[in-house]
């Protein structure tokens, strides 16, 4: 069996995969660390030259961002299985999913346990990406987008929670009109989330309702918070809960929603990576 994985070269756990990746001695396996970005997309193209059964992504949320949307560049036919081995800052598109060992993984794999995942396809004027994770916009985008700056050996944690707050006191949020089904509502929501998976921004749960593979994506709608909002409800959003009794907070799911921005801009997210502001 023909396998290859792809590994974030900045994974502070980079030494664990890489000795998890040489035990593997019964299949045909490539291992292909990156040093940059580009180096993701680079590999899964050259990846698919070579037939994998089975493509490991062993990094994080924007890692298999870039490997997904390289991969959509090809027929169904040519696109191998897909395996997450979480090892990036947030992972949160794998507490989606359930976390075993790369050995295991591939054992399954050779049994047919495999799911199927949908992807989300965000489209404007300016262009377009799918996301595998979630997309968010307002609030989310400028955390995801923050940290990103941040450079140094910081925790992920902190980088996160210390951009979530920072946002949650200084983010103005954009009036939009949005378009679910047969639903428009026009609000300024502090956060717009479209999730295949429940999590997000280090594992918070704004999604709960979200299901893999169900054809449908997760909306969440949230209105002006605060600071003791957050404290308030942080517990339950990690847990995966929805927020009750709280008309700040709505959710539904949908297969196609369409937004259109009527005051300020808007930023938009995909996977933890920025993608584009909206005006």
């Amino acid at each position: 069996m023909k396998i290859i994985a792809i590994v974030n070269g900045k994974a502070r756990n980079k030494k664990l995969v890489l000795d998890d990746l040489e035990r593997i001695t019964n299949h045909d396996l490539d291992v292909l660390v990156t040093k940059k970005a580009q180096d993701t997309i680079d590999f899964t193209h050259d990846a698919i030259g070579k037939s994998p059964d089975l493509l490991i992504i062993c990094g994080g949320d924007g890692t298999a961002n870039r490997v997904v949307n390289s991969l959509m560049d090809y027929e169904v036919a040519k696109r191998p299985t897909l395996a997450i081995f979480p090892s990036g800052s947030a992972n949160d598109f794998s507490r989606s999913l359930k976390h075993e060992s790369i050995e295991k993984t591939i054992f399954r794999f050779e049994q047919g346990n495999k799911i199927p995942v949908d992807l989300s396809l965000i489209q404007t004027l300016q262009g377009s990406v799918y996301s595998l994770n979630m997309a968010t916009m307002g609030l989310g985008a400028n955390v995801a987008r923050t940290v990103n700056k941040r450079k140094g050996r910081t925790p992920a944690a902190f980088k996160f929670f210390s951009s979530t707050i920072g946002w949650v006191l200084a983010y103005k949020p954009a009036k939009i009109q949005i378009q679910i089904g047969d639903v428009t509502i026009k609000m300024r929501p502090y956060m717009a989330a479209f999730g295949n998976g429940k999590f997000v921004g280090y594992g918070l749960g704004i999604c709960p309702q979200a299901v893999l593979g169900d054809g449908n994506f997760a909306v969440t709608l949230i209105s002006k918070i605060g600071i003791f909002d957050y404290a308030r409800y942080i517990s339950t959003i990690r847990q995966a809960k929805e927020i009750k009794n709280d008309l700040r907070v709505i959710y539904h799911t949908a297969k196609f929603a369409e937004i259109k921005v009527l005051e300020r801009k808007l930023g938009i997210e995909t996977d933890g990576e920025f993608f584009q502001t909206l005006q």
